[in-house]
């Protein structure tokens, strides 16, 4: 990435903030712009419809900058899949969505539920994909050929699928 987007992921992680009143035109909204514009452009030159998007070791507020650059780059490209693959008790997504935890990924993973069941729109151009219960073989699961299948299904309903690794250290 060149710096200016390095700066604005540190200004982000710094200033996380989400669903919390701020000015259009702060330099954390500014910034969330920017990084969430940037990926997306990126995705588009290569012909992608998916980005696995790993947290800063460290960062308490990684939910709320995913949860941010989702919800902007939804407002410019309608059909955005956010998945919160933190099936080891590192998830927050839907915490911060204000949603329950499950049905999600794990029991999607599992064939504990319909992947359509496990999704929940958060407005008509974001969903999310909560991580669902916590899962003992996390790492199994994300690996699996499930997994896979899971993203290319999502790929055919939505514009892009953005997968939220919180700690990829506890796979």
């Amino acid at each position: 990435l060149d710096k200016a987007v390095m700066y604005a992921a540190n200004l982000l992680a710094r200033n996380a903030l989400f669903g919390k009143k701020i000015v259009q035109e702060s330099p954390y909204q500014q910034g969330c712009r920017n990084v969430s514009s940037h990926i997306i452009q990126i995705l588009k030159e290569k012909g992608f419809k998916s980005a696995v998007i790993a947290a800063v070791p460290g960062s308490e507020e990684n939910a709320a900058v995913i949860a941010n650059l989702a919800d902007l780059a939804a407002a410019k490209n309608s059909g955005i899949l956010l998945i919160d693959a933190g099936m080891n008790n590192a998830a927050s997504l839907h915490k911060i969505f204000k949603l329950s935890a499950s049905p999600g990924l794990t029991e999607a993973l599992s064939g504990n539920a319909p992947l359509d069941n496990a999704v929940r729109k958060i407005h008509p151009d974001l969903s999310l994909l909560t991580a669902g219960g916590r899962a003992v073989d996390a790492g199994e699961l994300i690996d699996s050929p499930h997994m896979s299948e899971i993203i290319k299904n999502a790929e055919k309903k939505f514009d892009f699928v953005l997968v939220y690794f919180p700690d990829l250290k506890k796979l």
